[in-house]
């Protein structure tokens, strides 16, 4: 089973402790095997929970997988803390893609993550949620009726529409493109096949796309350049939902 506990791409939402238990005694008791990609975990706002690795004591249950490429993004190498059982295979299997990760940038790594992580998310955080703000306040502000994720940590806003026969992937071709703005059609992000469970938590459903989905990314440009696409974006959705 594979899950994305901390501010997920592509809806930013980050699974609560009680409900990481919850997982993590389902897998135990059903003998699973947890994939948990953490590689938004050290992008959080406000503190952050445990990994669910942690409740793995035997190290038998939870293969846990990070990444360097969010908080140190020009060093993309991922790691990985893996049950026995798994361990040996996926490092031939790495072996046969890639040979090794470069020394190289496991020894700049090495010394960043040792004396210099903490300084950079001091910077890099707050800058991360100020832009997080700005993106928030505009969609508020200026999207016609729908709902958005408040997310607290990650790179995402999920923002959906509360009109079904919207679809966000024609209108990125044919409106949003066309006056310089971008953003990622949710349809994409959803499985091909699959289930889901209703609201209420008491039946599954076919998993289906919401074609009046989007991701919006709030990660690079700053708070100005995202108030301003957003509010533009906003008055572009406005004219053609009403």
């Amino acid at each position: 089973m594979y899950v994305v506990p901390d501010s997920d791409n592509p809806k930013g939402t980050t699974l609560p402790m009680k409900r990481r238990q919850a997982l993590f005694d389902i897998a135990e008791a059903d003998d699973i095997l947890l994939i948990e990609d953490s590689a938004y975990a050290e992008i959080q706002f406000k503190k952050k929970l445990r990994a669910i690795k942690t409740l793995d004591k035997e190290n038998n249950r939870v293969a846990y997988l990070g990444t360097s490429s969010k908080e140190a993004a020009v060093l993309r190498v991922g790691y990985s803390v893996l049950p026995p059982m798994v361990k040996e295979q996926v490092l031939k299997d790495k072996g046969y893609l890639d040979l090794c990760t470069t020394t190289l940038v496991q020894r700049i790594l090495d010394e960043y993550y040792k004396n210099h992580i903490d300084d950079a998310m001091k910077v890099g955080i707050p800058q991360y949620e100020d832009r997080y703000n700005a993106m928030a306040k505009a969609i508020d502000k200026s999207f016609p009726p729908g709902t958005r994720t408040d997310p607290t940590g990650g790179f995402f806003i999920w923002w959906q529409s509360e009109k079904k026969d919207f679809d966000a992937g024609t209108f990125l071709e044919k409106v949003a493109i066309p006056n310089d703005i971008l953003y990622v059609p949710g349809a994409p992000f959803y499985p091909i096949s699959g289930h889901r469970l209703t609201k209420d938590n008491t039946d599954v459903r076919p998993s289906l796309p919401e074609h009046q989905t989007m991701r919006l990314g709030f990660s690079y440009a700053p708070p100005d350049v995202i108030t301003e696409g957003i509010t533009r974006l906003g008055k572009l959705l406005t004219k053609e939902l009403g």
